[in-house]
């Protein structure tokens, strides 16, 4: 009776919170929109280091495929130069919907009761995961999608009820798929090598079978050669100058290659090798994964099962683990915790049961209200709101997360996020400039407002310094040396746990003194 109502309940929950401003890291723009709005709207903005190096190891294709018929709608029929946040919030209920109906294909096709379905179902869309990760625009959220796809399709061949047809049609769409998830995200493989090894022996392995096998392989081996030949067209021809134009261009390649560097590494941060177990996961399923250890060992022939331990397994062996790399993960967990969860004899106590189900809200509240409505949420309102007094001209951002500025829908901006180019001179008048200077010292931001000072040359220039409240004082020590004044933008609920728990981000106008 409870079941249809608190599904749509846990959908406006789902829609709410990804109608948020939160912003939770970098990647979910600069790996997507910034790249795809570039391209779509022929605007300047920041191009990451994954689409510019000398072997780019971002693909275009997976972005294509997947946001393409979005953003041409949008390109076509609306016009969101005047309201960009219109490509920002329809590419998250976009992404949000197609997981929905991408988990509703995985459970019905996981080999379960409908009872534990519906209950998998709900546990799922009661997830701070879904209700955030998989709505921002991730890599790591479209390789979500792409695994249950894939795993869907793995049940269906196992389960042995299919004609030669079904076969051939499964094999063939298989390879597509798995093509796809790793030109998507080189991290694909860890996901579904234990569940491919298990598909191999039980079907692939058989010599009726080896035809299917070989289609598999063709469809993996075409789609990827398209996808080589795509990226190389649109490396070649676009801003990526130092690339070769002789030379293919290999994405997945370029990126094991650049991750197998461990000072590569470092530029993004090292962690523990145990950081994705004992840090990341319980961050993931909570009060689950007191359990975690009896799931894996109860279930661990299932191909849910598989890919969690090939997942935690590779991607632990790299010393750079961040939370969002475990995502694809918590669909799987869940699945795993509903075929088991029956026979571990503590939970049938009706207490207990409470008590998880308890934890298992109040957690996912606390973890939804911190990651998808404050976690670095006030800078998106305030580049709209510099956006619409049009006073982004001279733009530093400090000790925040580097600004979307595809959000600026500007074709005459320049955007400056390499330290050594900081103290750059002579700027074109005829262009808006922002400064992404991240987490540098004090003294370069000041040698930094003192170069642009210098080089424009005119009592009025003004500079926006846009800061987290947690560093404002160590700003406004500058005062004196150049003039600070504080505007009345500002957003509160800004959370930066950067420089411990604080609340706020802030505009100063800084001029001659």
């Amino acid at each position: 009776m409870l079941y249809r109502p608190l599904q749509y309940f846990l959908y406006l929950i789902g829609i709410i919170i990804a109608l948020q401003p939160s912003y939770i890291h970098p990647d979910e723009h600069f790996q997507s929109l910034e790249i795809l709005t570039i391209r779509f709207f022929n605007i300047k903005g920041t191009i990451p280091w994954e689409f510019q190096s000398i072997n780019p190891a971002r693909s275009f294709v997976p972005l294509y495929l997947f946001y393409g018929p979005l953003f041409y709608f949008l390109k076509h029929a609306i016009d969101v130069h005047k309201n960009p946040l219109i490509i920002l919030y329809s590419s998250r209920l976009y992404t949000y919907i197609i997981y929905i109906i991408t988990l509703k294909f995985y459970l019905k096709n996981n080999n379960n009761t409908k009872k534990n379905r519906k209950l998998g179902f709900i546990i799922i869309l009661s997830s701070y995961v879904t209700w955030t990760y998989q709505s921002h625009t991730f890599s790591n959220s479209t390789e979500t999608i792409i695994l249950l796809l894939v795993l869907s399709l793995y049940e269906k061949i196992l389960s042995e009820h299919h004609t030669t047809t079904n076969n051939t049609r499964l094999s063939i769409l298989l390879g597509c798929l798995i093509s796809i998830g790793t030109f998507n995200r080189m991290t694909f493989g860890s996901f579904i090598l234990l569940p491919s090894l298990k598909l191999f022996i039980q079907f692939y392995s058989k010599k009726a079978n080896w035809k299917y096998l070989l289609y598999l392989i063709t469809s993996f081996t075409i789609v990827s050669f398209l996808s080589i030949q795509i990226d190389s067209i649109l490396y070649h021809d676009n801003y990526t100058l130092t690339v070769d134009p002789t030379k293919w261009i290999i994405t997945p390649l370029n990126n094991i290659k650049y991750n197998l560097n461990e000072s590569n590494l470092s530029l993004h941060g090292l962690h523990s090798r145990y950081t994705h177990l004992l840090i990341n996961l319980p961050q993931i399923i909570g009060p689950l994964f007191l359990i975690f250890p009896y799931i894996i060992i109860k279930t661990w022939k299932s191909l849910s099962t598989l890919s969690i331990v090939s997942t935690l397994l590779i991607l632990s062996s790299f010393k750079h683990q961040e939370l969002r790399f475990l995502i694809p993960l918590t669909p799987l967990i869940i699945t795993s915790v509903i075929i088991s969860i029956k026979d571990l004899h503590i939970i049938r106590s009706t207490k207990v049961k409470k008590l998880i189900v308890i934890q298992w809200i109040i957690f996912n509240l606390i973890m939804g209200i911190i990651v998808g409505i404050f976690h670095q949420s006030g800078i998106i309102p305030i580049m709209m709101e510099n956006s619409r007094a049009n006073s982004t001209s001279r733009e530093i951002w400090w000790k925040t997360y580097s600004p979307p500025t595809w959000l600026y829908m500007n074709p005459n901006l320049q955007v400056i996020n390499d330290k050594n180019n900081y103290h750059v001179s002579e700027l074109d008048k005829t262009h808006d400039y922002v400064f992404d200077m991240k987490g540098c010292d004090v003294e370069i931001l000041y040698d930094t407002i003192e170069t642009i000072l210098q080089d424009q040359n005119d009592a009025d220039t003004v500079i926006k310094v846009i800061i987290p409240k947690g560093v404002e004082n160590e700003f406004l020590t500058l005062n004196g040396t150049i003039y600070i004044e504080e505007t009345n933008v500002y957003s509160w609920r800004h959370l930066d746990l950067d420089h411990g728990i604080t609340f706020g981000l802030s505009v100063f106008n800084v001029t001659r003194n």
